[in-house]
């Protein structure tokens, strides 16, 4: 199994000093997603904006999958994680959930990205773990609160409209 892009090094050995990051190339990815949807990223086109050849890309990804994992959890570390907790698992949830729809919002792309069960990053993990600190008065086993979890982002991703126009 491929190792996890944030358990890679930042860029390879291999050819110039680094004229880009991580960082650049995702924020050029999402530009480009929420101006001409997902299927407008690919390496090519990113690297058409940064003015360098696709090539130079894969210095530090291995490829497209890695670009939209960057994607996703770039646009997870939009989500404001810095409101206190009110200690109501199910308020605390619903204000979580309200914060990622904006995100959605912003980027009706999130929709297309294919389902992954390891895209998550440090902003994604960060996320989890807010969720979860959320649920801490609730008296629910670990999984169950993973499911929660999970039910809660089903439905943000399912009432926010995506790229065709509303669900």
């Amino acid at each position: 199994m491929e190792r996890l892009i944030w358990t890679r090094p930042e860029r390879g050995n291999r050819g110039p000093a680094a004229g880009h990051n991580r960082a650049e190339l995702a924020a050029v990815a999402v530009t480009l997603a929420d101006r001409s949807g997902l299927a407008a990223v690919s390496m090519r086109q990113v690297a058409a904006e940064l003015g360098t050849g696709p090539s130079s890309l894969y210095r530090y990804l291995g490829g497209r999958n890695d670009l939209l994992d960057l994607m996703a959890d770039a646009v997870a570390g939009e989500i404001d994680l810095g409101l206190p907790l009110g200690g109501d698992p199910v308020e605390d949830l619903l204000a979580l959930a309200v914060r990622a729809k904006a995100v959605h919002l912003r980027h009706p792309w999130l929709a297309e990205l294919p389902p992954e069960p390891l895209r998550l990053g440090p902003h994604g993990l960060a996320y989890l773990e807010f969720a979860l600190r959320a649920m801490a008065p609730a008296r629910l086993p670990g999984p169950a609160r993973l499911e929660v979890v999970a039910v809660v982002d089903a439905l943000v991703a399912q009432f926010a409209p995506g790229p065709a126009g509303g669900r």
